[in-house]
């Protein structure tokens, strides 16, 4: 029996299952012949129907094929409640979903992410998917979202994430309660589009969708953009498409409780290692698959709102305890008359169904503990993986500062014993021996500045952003990396532009991030003459916020090594480990901005990011001729 591999997938039209094929490949033609392929059912959450669902993701299918060859995925559109079912069922060995679904599925269903579909590369996937609420440009009695009361609002359902829960903890928070305050709630269901087709229309006086939608329907011809007005609208920086609402994390791609890890392993590796300018990724409109995110603040939407894993949390009236529990309510009633009696038997019953009520009210305290702990394990690990690299960077510096920290100690001792050796003399006056001193003092102080500098480098960090100075932050760094520099005859420059604003970022985080380009590059020197060993660490002006470059001189890089350097585990080096630069490009990703690189025409290499002022009113723009 073949292994089912669901998949939601946002597209248009009906639902259906298409196997493919057309994208077969020769050596799978030579393999099928000594053995059945194991078949694989990708399901798709087609919240633009299953035809445009199918027509996105067959390209994804056929990559996995293509690189997974002793397998065959099938795409298999589903709408919310199939999919539930789906795995419920154990008819399904992964799913890619919205990531409220999957909050959902994974409390319910034990599934686990593991990979985070990228949309481009502008902006973090963890910032990508939200909604936005619209009505038609001529309704001028609809201004803002307190005009929505006693209207008709389109939504495509209850449990839909972006077509109705994340817009619901927007409605709350100004104090309006829809299912009170509209004259009607219309949930049209999927497609999606019929929610734009019915405001425009005039079935619907204002509706939700998720993000791009409208943009994508005005690119396809299908609607005209400028008709619509955006309500409660909201600037995301580097986010291109209208929106209403807070972001959230990209869908996530998801593994069922019954697929083994071996092939969760080798699905993953082989997202992960999806070319951003790849058929599949074209087809399907996104950049590639990243390591699994943090879907923490879904839980956070939940578990305020009280739905989904979270709807325990919520008041129970007493209508609603009749209907949840009327069974034991008429046991009760009937063994109240039984116990008339046979009194002492009841009680003791009553004694032990209360014990067995706590016992699975502890366990369910416990799973919930364990579940609690497992997501902020989660958390932690990517703060631990910076930490580790911070510590690999220092343990590679260990040798350069011990003598940084030796020279100020052998001084102080000098200083000490030719004090001692006036004083036996007898030449030593008061004023020798106070210019002694100070220079003792000024000596430890140095020293102790030193392991200053690797005690707050070596500190976890607390991942709070202040008003920094960047410029002084480079120095510091620069200054920890100075005797590794000598040591391997690279000079090491500092061009800082002295009149750019301060930075809103986190210190540590940005000297990790260019102590590790500044050991890369020296090693990619190490094939040049020692004269000609340079670094360059520069700081720039453009648009109010700041641009920080690091540039060698070295023999440059391939094109190949340019386009994979920032993948996980991938390196030149013969001893590297391959996260580096992909948990330096993570950092810059979480500052809003982008980690670039690009050979020189006279040899060497430029690594490059811009940085937020600390101004909120500065914008982060980057010129496309510095990418």
């Amino acid at each position: 029996m073949g292994l089912l591999f669901v998949v939601f997938i946002g597209g248009y039209g009906g639902f259906g299952a298409t196997v493919f094929p057309a994208f077969a490949h020769p050596q799978q033609t030579e393999h099928q012949s000594t053995a059945q392929k194991t078949h694989i059912r990708i399901g798709v959450l087609a919240y633009r129907g299953a035809a445009r669902a199918t027509r996105t993701w067959t390209a994804t299918a056929a990559y996995l094929d293509h690189k997974l060859p002793d397998l065959r995925f099938k795409i298999v559109p589903l709408t919310i409640d199939t999919m539930k079912e789906s795995v419920r069922t154990n008819k399904v060995d992964f799913i890619i979903t919205n990531p409220g679904n999957y909050v959902e599925l994974e409390a319910r269903f034990g599934i686990s992410r593991i990979a985070t579909l990228q949309k481009d590369t502008l902006r973090s996937p963890a910032g990508a998917v939200g909604s936005v609420i619209f009505t038609k440009r001529t309704r001028t009695d609809i201004q803002r979202l307190s005009d929505l009361k006693g209207k008709v609002f389109a939504a495509i359902a209850p449990e839909a994430f972006g077509g109705f829960q994340v817009p619901l903890r927007e409605f709350l928070h100004q104090g309006i309660s829809p299912y009170k305050d509209f004259a009607q709630i219309s949930f049209l269901g999927f497609p999606m589009d019929n929610i734009v087709f019915a405001v425009r229309g005039g079935v619907a006086d204002a509706g939700v969708v998720r993000t791009c939608l409208l943009e994508h329907m005005a690119e396809e011809g299908k609607i005209n953009f400028d008709s619509f007005k955006i309500l409660n609208p909201q600037h995301h920086p580097g986010f291109q498409c209208a929106s209403s609402t807070e972001l959230y994390p990209d869908w996530p791609f998801a593994k069922t409780r019954n697929t083994s890890l071996n092939l969760a392993k080798r699905v993953a590796q082989a997202l992960l290692s999806l070319p951003s300018d790849s058929q599949a990724a074209r087809t399907g409109n996104y950049a590639g698959w990243t390591v699994p995110l943090d879907y923490q603040p879904v839980h956070d939407l939940f578990k305020e709102l009280k739905i989904g894993p979270y709807e325990y949390l919520g008041k129970i009236s007493p209508i609603d305890l009749i209907a949840r529990y009327w069974e034991w309510l008429v046991f009760v009633a009937a063994a109240f008359l039984w116990t008339v009696g046979h009194v002492v038997r009841s009680e003791y019953l009553v004694k032990i169904r209360t014990g067995e009520l706590n016992d699975s009210n502890e366990q369910l305290q416990k799973e919930m503990a364990v579940r609690r702990n497992a997501e902020e394990q989660d958390r932690r690990h990517e703060a631990e993986l910076e930490h580790v690299s911070r510590q690999s960077i220092m343990g590679e510096l260990a040798s350069g500062l011990s003598h940084e920290v030796i020279q100020p100690l052998g001084s102080i001792v000098n200083y000490a014993r030719g004090s001692e050796l006036r004083a036996k003399s007898g030449t030593c006056d008061q004023a020798q021996l106070l210019k002694t001193m100070r220079q003792m003092a000024s000596e430890a102080e140095r020293a102790a500045e030193i392991i200053r500098r690797i005690r707050r480098f070596l500190q976890k960090d607390t991942d709070e952003r202040t008003a920094l100075d960047i410029n002084e932050t480079l120095r510091e760094a620069v200054s920890l990396f100075s005797w590794e520099a000598r040591h391997n005859d690279t000079q090491v420059v500092l061009d800082l532009d002295e009149k750019v604003p301060k930075v809103f970022a986190e210190r540590i985080q940005i000297q990790q991030v260019i102590l590790n380009l500044m050991r890369n590059a020296m090693e990619e020197m190490v094939s040049t003459n020692s004269a000609k060993r340079k670094l360059e660490v520069c700081t720039q002006n453009v648009g109010g916020a700041v641009k920080v470059s690091v540039r060698d001189y070295g023999p440059g890089l391939s094109r190949e090594a340019i386009d994979r350097m920032f993948e996980p585990f991938y390196t030149t080096k013969s001893n590297g480990m391959g996260l580096g630069l992909s948990i330096s490009r993570s950092i810059i990703e979480a500052h809003e901005s982008q980690l670039t690189a690009h050979s020189e025409d006279g040899g060497g290499t430029v690594f490059s990011f811009v940085l937020a002022s600390a101004n909120k009113d500065s914008q982060v723009t980057e010129n496309s001729d510095d990418k």
